[in-house]
């Protein structure tokens, strides 16, 4: 039996594109586990991204409140009255809440202050308020520098 050269070619052909199919698939497939690796790489490298964005956020919100609450520090330092400052020197008192204290202490009533003064009878209730405020500190700002010049100064 003899073989026709041409179906040994044919074989011969048939064979090799089986072998090359093989290969192909082989290819596929092992692009396609490639394509999953890449994926699951990509999306590990989002979360990861997204991670570090919002800890970058957090750390920016904290240094943020630091830089407020030093602020707010200096501020407060800063707004201290001048009398726990400054012991020796005598309270402020505005004049008008002096005079709203002496007339209160005369025995006049607060429409006679109104009148006097040329404002509501709510303004006189407001002036005497602060006015006693006004006596309460002084006089407590008065003890203080008492005490603070029985101390010792603290250096």
């Amino acid at each position: 039996m003899t073989l026709n050269p041409w179906l040994t070619l044919l074989g011969g052909l048939v064979g090799l594109l089986v072998l090359m199919a093989f290969f192909l698939f082989r290819q596929v497939r092992i692009s396609g586990s490639l394509r999953q690796t890449v994926g699951r790489l990509e999306e590990e490298l989002r979360a990861a991204r997204t991670e570090l964005e919002t800890s970058l956020a957090t750390n920016r919100e904290q240094q943020q409140f630091l830089d407020m609450l030093n602020s707010a520090e200096i501020t407060t330092r800063l707004q201290k009255p001048r009398l726990i400052l400054h012991p020796d020197q005598a309270p402020d008192i505005p004049e008008k809440y002096r005079y709203v204290s002496r007339m209160i202490a005369d025995g006049m009533s607060r429409e006679e202050i109104s009148r006097i003064l040329a404002v509501s009878p709510v303004e006189v209730d407001q002036l005497i308020t602060l006015a006693g405020i006004s006596a309460s500190a002084g006089a407590g700002m008065a003890e203080e520098r008492v005490k603070n010049r029985r101390q010792p100064v603290e250096e």
